[in-house]
């Protein structure tokens, strides 16, 4: 076979060999979740968001934008863009009519992102890329490997579940996202003087507005903490994309991007970034991965069990 030959074969094992299906469930499954959290966080103020009377009465729109509210301007058609979204985040959730909730879901929350533009973050936008890329990969894929369960599929009555192998050209795509995600990310901030010097996750953390959850003074004004976190996370966004993709270091790059994530969310209102990020991770996990996690978990928890047992036992034995 010639090196084009090779290439080809190399290229289309990459992106079109089948896999299992279980880390495209779980994608369809955490896009519906959140995107339902999404729609449903916008119903408390929905009025004062989207109707004539409210505070966005005349939102402006870009040539390019596309979303349905800049034509029906009606405070019915708002109303029916997020009931729309809804039922299609519980539909994809659920694995029903997965070929017309995707793109619903992608086309309507892009729809209510472009009329309230000013309100939207990074987060957002990044739930609005998740669902297109899903859309599309619904649209192109047999309807079978779209429905399958959280625990898989029985071959045969009262038989075991198992987990088809089918098309996931799309976790490519996911996880190419992830990792321009964080070389993006890592440029951007590279020129910033507070990620030089060490200030920039104490500075953060200060932000009262953000506040999420309690975060201890020593660790919010300790400024050996504060440069160490700030260097942690730059270091990660870093390497992260490397990591990802060898296969020794990759589930250990899953473990520290995920607690990356976790350590912003609980301790800022970043919106759904963290879900957003987590569905990406769960493009680069392979099955056994999450058991082998949570293997891991609990043995760096009896470990440090353990070790608290033992300086109780010398200082009161």
């Amino acid at each position: 076979m010639s090196i084009l030959g090779r290439g080809l074969e190399r290229w289309n094992t990459f992106w079109f060999a089948p896999k299992s299906t279980i880390n495209i469930t779980w994608i369809r499954i955490l896009l519906g979740l959140t995107s339902l959290l999404w729609g449903l966080a916008l119903l408390p103020d929905f009025a004062a968001f989207y109707f004539h009377d409210g505070l966005f009465a005349q939102p402006s729109y870009s040539n390019w934008r596309i979303g349905a509210l800049q034509w029906f301007r009606q405070d019915e058609a708002a109303v029916v863009a997020v009931v729309v979204l809804i039922v299609s985040a519980l539909s994809l959730t659920a694995g029903r009519f997965v070929k017309l909730a995707a793109p619903l879901i992608w086309y309507t929350m892009m729809s209510l992102q472009q009329d309230l533009i000013v309100m939207m973050n990074a987060s957002d936008v990044l739930l609005r890329l998740w669902a297109f890329y899903f859309a599309v990969f619904a649209v192109l894929t047999p309807s079978r490997y779209l429905s399958i369960g959280p625990r898989g599929r029985r071959t045969e009555p009262g038989g075991e579940r198992r987990w088809p192998l089918g098309p996931a050209w799309v976790l490519r795509v996911f996880q190419f996202q992830l990792c321009a995600i964080y070389i993006a990310t890592a440029i951007a901030k590279a020129p910033g003087s507070r990620w030089h010097n060490g200030t920039a996750a104490s500075i953060a953390l200060g932000l009262e507005e953000f506040e999420r959850f309690y975060v201890p003074g020593f660790v919010r004004e300790n400024v050996i903490l504060g440069s160490l976190s700030t260097w942690i996370a730059f270091g990660l966004e870093i390497t992260l994309p490397l990591l990802l993709w060898n296969r020794r270091t990759r589930l250990l790059a899953i473990v520290l991007g995920i607690a990356l994530h976790f350590s912003f969310d609980y301790a800022m209102r970043l919106g759904y970034f963290f879900p957003g990020m987590l569905i990406g991770y769960v493009a680069f996990m392979r099955p056994g991965d999450a058991h082998s996690i949570l293997r891991f978990i609990r043995r760096a928890v009896a470990r440090v069990s353990l070790l608290r047992s033992h300086r109780v036992q010398q200082e009161f034995g």
